[in-house]
C-alpha cells in the first residue's frame, strides 16, 4: 500500500470519526454494493437540477451509511460550493489531477465535506482550459478513469457531477462510469439536448466503454398540481422502452432545496424533516435497491430509447401550444 493510498485511508476515517452517522439519520442505512459504482449525472441543458441531484443524493448515500466520493468537473463549481466549500479555500483541484496525472493524484486533491462518509474532488475554473490543453494528447478520454482507479476500493460510490455540454470532461466522465442517472424537468422543453446526450452515450458505448449503462432517469422539478405536467410524466411512463427506467421517486419542488444549495449545505443537513429530504431518501433507497434486479431491463430499454424521446419531445411541444 503506497503513501497516497495510506494518506486517503487516513482523510477517510477522519471524515467519519467526528460522527457514526449524520445527525437526525442515525436509523438510515444501506447494503454496501458488491463493487464501487461510478455514476455520472448528465444532462445537456442546463436548469434541470442536474447538480442538485447530485449533491443531495450523494448526501442521502452517506447519510446511509455508505462511504461515498463526489467529482465535480462542472467549471462553474456549483456541487462544491454547495456541499460548503468555498473556491478560495481550494489549492489544488480534479483539474489539476486530470492535466498532471503524473504528478498529482486524487489522494492530493480530495477534500472532507465535513459530513461523515462524504468526499469531494472538488472543481475549478481552470477546467475550462483541459479540453484545448490535452486536445493532441493519446488516451485523453480516459484520464479521470485512470485516476480514479487505485482509489475505487475505498468507496462504495461516485458520483460525477458533469459539465451542461458534451465535450472532452463528459466524454472522460462517461469512460469512468459504469451508469448514467439523467435528470429530467417534466417540460415541454425538459428533452431538448437528451437525443444528443443519448446518441453520445452509444458513441462511447461502442468505442470506449462498452459496459455503460443508462442506469435512470430521475424526474426532478416535479408539481403535480400542473396538469402538463403530470401529462408529460404520464407520457413517459407510458412508454415500454423509458418506464423500466423511470425512478419512482418524483424530486418535488421545494423551496427548502433551493435555499440549501444557496446556503453550501444538503438539504439534510440544512432542513432534515423537509419533503426534500423525504425525496432524496427515498430516491436513495431506490438507487441501491435496484441495481442489480433491473441492469438487464435497462440494458435493453436502451436500444428503442431515442426514437421514443422524438416523439415525447414532439408531444410535449403541442401540449405546451395547446396550454398557451
Amino acid at each position: 500500500m503506497d503513501h497516497q493510498e495510506v494518506t486517503l485511508q487516513e482523510t477517510i476515517r477522519a471524515g467519519a470519526s467526528h460522527s457514526a452517522q449524520w445527525e437526525g439519520w442515525e436509523d438510515l442505512s444501506f447494503p454496501k454494493p458488491a463493487k464501487t459504482r461510478i455514476i455520472a449525472i448528465a444532462n445537456q441543458k442546463g436548469g434541470c437540477g442536474k447538480t442538485t441531484l447530485v449533491i443531495n443524493l450523494a448526501s442521502a448515500l452517506a447519510a446511509g451509511g455508505l462511504r461515498v466520493l463526489v467529482v465535480d468537473l462542472d467549471m462553474q463549481q456549483n456541487t462544491t460550493t454547495g456541499l460548503g466549500i468555498s473556491p478560495n479555500d481550494i489549492d489544488e483541484c480534479i483539474c489539476d489531477v486530470l492535466l498532471n496525472p503524473k504528478v498529482k493524484s486524487l489522494a492530493d486533491i480530495v477534500l472532507e465535506t465535513g459530513y461523515p462518509y462524504l468526499h469531494l474532488a472538488p472543481a475549478s475554473s481552470e477546467l475550462s482550459t483541459f479540453e484545448t490543453r490535452v486536445i493532441t494528447e493519446i488516451g485523453r478520454e480516459n484520464r479521470l478513469k485512470r485516476a480514479l482507479q487505485p482509489f475505487l476500493h475505498l468507496y462504495d460510490i461516485v458520483l460525477i457531477d458533469t459539465p451542461p455540454s458534451l465535450g472532452l470532461l463528459s466524454i472522460n466522465a462517461f469512460c469512468a462510469a459504469q451508469e448514467i442517472f439523467v435528470p429530467l424537468q417534466p417540460h415541454p422543453f425538459g428533452f431538448d439536448g437528451l437525443n444528443l446526450l443519448l446518441n453520445s452515450i452509444e458513441l462511447v458505448k461502442e468505442d470506449l466503454n462498452p459496459s455503460l449503462t443508462l442506469g435512470g432517469i430521475v424526474i426532478s422539478m416535479y408539481d403535480g398540481r400542473k396538469k402538463i405536467v403530470k401529462e408529460i410524466v404520464e407520457s413517459v411512463q407510458k412508454q415500454p422502452e423509458l418506464a423500466p427506467l423511470l425512478f419512482n421517486t418524483f424530486i418535488r419542488q421545494n423551496v427548502r432545496i433551493t435555499e440549501a444549495t444557496e446556503f453550501g449545505a444538503p438539504i439534510f443537513e440544512f432542513d432534515p424533516l423537509s419533503l426534500g429530504s423525504q425525496d432524496f431518501v427515498a430516491l436513495a433507497r431506490e438507487v441501491v435497491e435496484r441495481y442489480e434486479s433491473q441492469r438487464a431491463e435497462r440494458a435493453q430499454a436502451f436500444e428503442g430509447m431515442k426514437n421514443r424521446l422524438l416523439e415525447l419531445n414532439r408531444l410535449s411541444r403541442e401540449k405546451k401550444a395547446e396550454s398557451s
